[in-house]
């Protein structure tokens, strides 16, 4: 029942932080790094709720794996999900990436060209065309 409850409460702060980050990117507030000590104390509760969130960040994890490190690195980062942490991939290769996600968003140029799930996307001719050259 602990590890219950505990897995409930970490979706609520993960839920309540991302809105907190999303809120705060719209208002242009996430390139300041004095969130600490002094200030608005909201800010402080926006960095404290997104400091427990459970979080793994990936950059190009799939970049020069063989074919068939790939498939177990997907299958050991599905089994990371279902504990319930959260999982941000920074990838090139969108076909390897949809294999996991939930959810894309592709970025050209510094804006999101595509925002949904990896079979909207293989399916966009357009973004594909754009992702590939």
């Amino acid at each position: 029942m602990a590890g219950a409850r505990a897995g409930a409460h970490g979706h609520r702060l993960r839920a309540r932080g991302l809105r907190h980050l999303s809120r705060s990117h719209r208002r242009g507030e996430l390139p300041d790094h004095r969130l600490a000590r002094q200030g608005d104390p909201d800010r402080r509760a926006r960095r404290d709720d997104l400091r427990h969130l459970p979080l793994l960040l990936l950059d190009e994890p799939f970049e020069g794996l063989a074919p068939v490190i790939v498939t177990r690195f997907i299958e050991a980062v599905r089994a990371i999900k279902a504990l319930g942490v959260s999982v941000l991939i920074a990838e090139s290769h969108v076909q390897n990436a949809g294999r996991i996600a939930d959810r894309l968003y592709a970025i050209d140029r510094g804006e999101i060209i595509f925002a949904g799930r990896p079979a909207q996307l293989t399916g966009n001719a357009e973004v594909m065309k754009t992702l590939h050259g």
